[in-house]
């Protein structure tokens, strides 16, 4: 996701309050976030902790698509189709 907004480890870290450090070991796969960090890197990214926590490799691709889908959400919360979209976003982070 970072790359994907063409982010810096260091501009990650400054948005949610940790190290340069704490995002490459996480990144890296040798630490985790505390879910208070999750939520804050979620809300920073404008997606779901799901998509953030999902084991799912998500393409570049299909990271956009769920960005898309995510904002298309906030942008229309009386949509008709939001259910729709969100039965969508929960399936594909099952996967």
């Amino acid at each position: 996701m970072r790359l994907l907004k063409k982010q810096t480890q260091t501009e990650v870290g400054q948005a949610i309050g940790v190290k340069k450090a704490m995002v490459s070991a996480v990144e890296s796969g040798r630490a985790t976030f505390h879910q208070e960090k999750l939520v804050k890197l979620a809300q920073y990214w404008g997606v779901s902790t799901g998509v953030l926590t999902s084991d799912y490799d998500y393409s570049n691709e299909d990271l956009e698509m769920l960005l898309n889908l995510e904002n298309l959400i906030r942008r229309n919360p009386q949509s008709k189709h939001r259910q729709s979209i969100r039965s969508l976003l929960n399936n594909s982070q099952r996967e």
